[in-house]
């Protein structure tokens, strides 16, 4: 199994590894009539205990995913309009202080140092990658690059879905 791929199931791969074990388990036990349930009850069991884990989770599409698109519709919410400076140079009603990055329309040139505290306590990479991945964030190339900008930028877009289609 190739790593974008385990990465992508990790948490899934462990839940049904976990329920795998148990079943089996409770199948035998119940063969020698130790808890005096059916046979199939507990496969069943694990079924639905499967069922729930996933709709508590929101499905089976990627936590980190969601977290990492959660945190950046959160950030370009809260501060989109207030810490990016427009990328026309055209002034702003007040000066932007503590910059995040860039905006131009919808897009966002999100900076480097702002990337790492917005995805502060997720793995910033893999994170990125997942982003990308989904088609939810580009990084910037050279050419791209607003005026000002030290360094790399991330682009995202201000109508990023909230969850991966």
């Amino acid at each position: 199994m190739g790593s974008a791929l385990r990465d992508k199931l990790r948490d899934k791969l462990r839940v049904v590894a976990r329920l795998g074990l148990v079943a089996p388990v409770g199948e035998l036990a119940t063969a020698f009539g130790l808890p005096g349930w059916p046979l199939g009850a507990v496969v069943e069991a694990a079924f639905e205990v499967l069922g729930l884990w996933l709709k508590r989770r929101g499905g089976t599409g990627s936590v980190e995913v969601r977290e990492a698109i959660e945190r950046v519709r959160a950030s370009l919410a809260a501060h989109g309009s207030a810490r990016c400076e427009r990328h026309d140079g055209a002034a702003h009603d007040q000066p932007v202080t503590d910059r995040a990055g860039w905006r131009d329309g919808s897009r966002f040139d999100i900076a480097i140092d702002a990337w790492r505290k917005i995805m502060a306590g997720l793995a910033r990479a893999r994170a990125a990658r997942h982003l990308r991945n989904a088609g939810f964030l580009t990084a910037g190339t050279l050419a791209d690059w607003p005026p000002g900008c030290p360094g790399r930028c991330w682009d995202a877009r201000a109508s990023m879905p909230l969850q991966p289609t």
